[in-house]
């Protein structure tokens, strides 16, 4: 929970910053741009690989592909020549690629803990109980008792739902929270800047 909170401040905040440290709005906007088709394209494609890869993987390749990012990031800070080549508007090609990176890795990220927070809510309690309540129903009916329970053990699950996407919600803001902090004691860019950042993510 926490880690998506500091990866996301990580790439929305210290990274344009690489760019631009005066803060350019659109060239900004435009290589983050190819975060969002990250996000856009992940969002639509990983339930389906998920389901047949599996969840380890996909973890696995979101943790490889976020991990490239920080290392051509970390290229453009030591100002590597080829990956700080110009392409569209100036912008050298290395930032839309990491972007991207970012984008998808950040993708993963939520999409795994949204998808672990669902099955044990509804995978599991919920077909468990679903195949209780067809098994007692053809045994002869359930009564009245038995219907109450099962309300209350419904309800008490959404209550423990909310609580755990909130708590989620929570860390992640946290995470974010200290993200932003830290960047400004250890920035990446400028003639200070170190790669503690990289090393801590």
């Amino acid at each position: 929970f926490f880690l998506t909170g500091l990866e996301l401040a990580f790439w929305t905040g210290e990274f344009p910053q690489l760019l631009s440290p005066e803060g350019d709005k659109k060239k900004i906007g435009i290589f983050l741009a190819f975060a969002g088709i990250a996000e856009f394209i992940g969002g639509i494609s990983l339930g389906t690989l998920s389901d047949k890869l599996g969840r380890s993987l996909i973890t696995l390749l979101g943790c490889v592909v976020f991990g490239a990012g920080l290392g051509i990031s970390s290229l453009i800070k030591e100002n590597v020549s080829w990956a700080l080549k110009p392409g569209v508007l100036d912008i050298p090609w290395s930032f839309f690629v990491s972007a991207f990176c970012f984008g998808l890795g950040d993708c993963v990220f939520n999409t795994q803990v949204y998808s672990i927070l669902g099955e044990i809510f509804f995978d599991g309690k919920g077909r468990k109980e679903g195949e209780e309540g067809e098994g007692e129903e053809g045994g002869g009916g359930v009564g009245g008792e038995e219907e109450e329970k099962r309300r209350k053990e419904e309800e008490k699950r959404k209550r423990e739902m909310v609580e755990s996407f909130t708590l989620f919600q929570f860390w992640q803001n946290v995470g974010s929270c200290v993200g932003f902090w830290y960047a400004l004691k250890v920035p990446m860019h400028g003639e200070k800047g170190t790669l503690i950042q990289v090393y801590v993510l």
